[in-house]
């Protein structure tokens, strides 16, 4: 899937949140910060096993790219020494990639209501809307809702010694947190405070609960950063459970 035009990170009202709002700052986190204790630190799976460790030792000899010592070594391990040195070795090469990697979660939903309920302070938050053109949201990927556990090709790390595959573990989440519909920057430091341009934030919507005068003083923050950014009050749908918006002027039009 592309990336959507807009992406949406739900608040608190916190004097944290405000901060960083007037700031233009989002924070990216550590993992360890999360509230899911699987997220971004699921069990390292590889579809390497002993009935295809033959293809690896074969294709190790003809790269040419390992000492002569080495290889001999590799023929002469046992499928399962061999087997066991390569899994181990992947592992820690990819502990260390991810390691201290931060991250910063988004949705590409403004109206969810369990958003707004876990994220939004019981609605009386607010929900932040970015232009996915500016940095870092340009370069946001999608969470993948799953019921298993990744599996990541022993083939790319050990052959095409590309790491990307690893990127997987920080975007794979259990089929329970899927009404979330999240997209996630990674920033290569955590914790890492991050300065974003104040036109790539375009709208504000505010929860059905919040105070006017907390709106306000947001509205005033805002206005004197970009005249351009636009402004949404929620309120309660009154025939479903939903929630609407209507745009929000601090100074009514004449």
């Amino acid at each position: 899937m592309s990336i959507p035009k807009k992406l949406y990170k739900y608040e608190s009202f916190t004097t944290q949140s405000i901060a960083n709002l007037k700031n233009g700052e989002i924070y990216f986190s550590l993992t360890s910060q999360f509230n899911d204790p699987f997220d971004c630190s699921l069990p390292i799976r590889f579809d390497l096993t002993l009935d295809n460790i033959d293809t690896f030792r074969d294709v190790f000899a003809e790269l040419g790219s390992f000492p002569k010592q080495t290889i001999e070594q590799f023929n002469s391990m046992n499928n399962e020494s061999l087997f066991q040195l390569l899994n181990g070795t992947m592992k820690e090469k990819l502990v260390e990639a991810l390691e201290g990697k931060g991250v910063s979660c988004f949705s590409s939903e403004n109206d969810n209501l369990l958003m707004w309920s876990h994220y939004g302070a019981k609605h009386t938050g607010f929900c932040l809307e970015f232009d996915t053109k500016a940095e870092p949201f340009s370069k946001a990927r999608e969470v993948k809702y799953v019921d298993f556990f990744p599996e990541l090709s022993a083939k790319e790390i050990l052959i095409n010694i590309n790491y990307e595959s690893t990127l997987a573990l920080l975007h794979t989440k259990s089929k329970e947190w899927k009404y979330e519909s999240e997209w996630r920057c990674i920033h290569e430091e955590s914790p890492k405070v991050f300065s974003y341009s104040h036109d790539a934030l375009t709208g504000v919507y505010f929860g059905s609960e919040m105070d006017i005068t907390v709106i306000e003083i947001i509205c005033v923050i805002l206005q004197g950063q970009n005249l351009d950014v636009r402004f949404w009050k929620g309120k309660k749908c009154l025939d479903r459970f939903g929630i609407v918006f209507e745009e929000f002027f601090l100074h009514a039009k004449p």
